[in-house]
């Protein structure tokens, strides 16, 4: 399944979610639900990491940083022209409205850096749907995001909406012909779906007899070719073709005209 469905399906389902709660009368806003949904979506990228080509490894992390860029330059811009024209305090109070945008931007930014090096690390210890399509894993990056949103001063529930957007990556690579193998990886051993198979025992091997290889009949050896006794190379098998000797064949040196050494066929 593609970057572009896991995100639908992490971040659609995220949102519907909370729009359900903020039905509900829960405080949740606009801005937290765009959060949330975006969190969730992220979470549902992070599995493939472990695929160089992936959205997760390739393209996401560019496009984030690029974004945090482009909405942070001109909101700071604005504030300073804002604090040379119109007071230090005019553009102190704009740039505190812009307090939402910068947070959104710092998210983006933060994850891009996640991201990057999350890939580098799951591309060098493990392979394709392997430890990080695990519940396992999910877990882990759930409980990390949340540390980090509680060391930032960021509402720590969108650890779980991360983690609920690698679920549902999860589930959908489930779905698959390929499955999710390392489901219930483990560690310290083999996982507990491995466990579960039987050990493939290996056919007792048979004797081959090959027969003999024909023997070859002897093949004349090419003429070798003279060297030239002034210049040192190979010469050329030549053809006369005027003078007295014309049609009968000879050796020339190949630094012909240069060099007019010739010697009999």
């Amino acid at each position: 399944m593609r970057g572009g469905a896991h995100l639908g399906i992490g971040a659609g389902s995220a949102a519907l979610g909370l729009y359900g709660l903020q039905a509900l009368g829960a405080p949740v806003d606009s801005l937290t639900i765009a959060l949330g949904a975006m969190a969730a979506g992220l979470g549902a990228l992070m599995p493939d990491i472990d695929h160089p080509r992936s959205t997760a490894s390739k393209s996401l992390p560019d496009k984030l940083f690029g974004k945090a860029v482009d909405m942070v330059l001109p909101l700071v811009f604005l504030g300073v022209i804002f604090a040379i024209f119109a007071g230090k305090s005019v553009g102190a109070s704009l740039m505190a409205s812009f307090a939402p945008l910068f947070k959104v931007a710092g998210v983006m930014f933060g994850f891009a850096v996640v991201f990057v090096v999350a890939s580098a690390v799951a591309r060098r210890y493990t392979t394709h749907r392997g430890a990080t399509h695990s519940l396992l894993a999910a877990g882990v990056a759930t409980v990390f995001v949340m540390l980090v949103c509680l060391v930032v001063s960021v509402p720590a529930w969108y650890g779980p909406l991360f983690g609920w957007g690698w679920l549902t990556h999860l589930g959908a690579d489930a779905t698959s012909k390929m499955g999710v193998p390392a489901l219930l990886w483990w560690p310290f051993g083999r996982s507990r779906t491995e466990a579960l198979l039987p050990v493939p025992v290996s056919p007792p091997v048979q004797a081959v007899v090959v027969p003999p290889a024909p023997v070859a009949s002897p093949v004349a050896a090419d003429p070798v070719e003279p060297v030239c006794p002034t210049c040192g190379v190979p010469m050329v098998l030549r053809t006369a073709k005027r003078g007295p000797h014309q049609g009968n064949r000879f050796y020339g040196c190949a630094n012909y005209p240069s060099c007019r050494q010739t010697k009999p066929a």
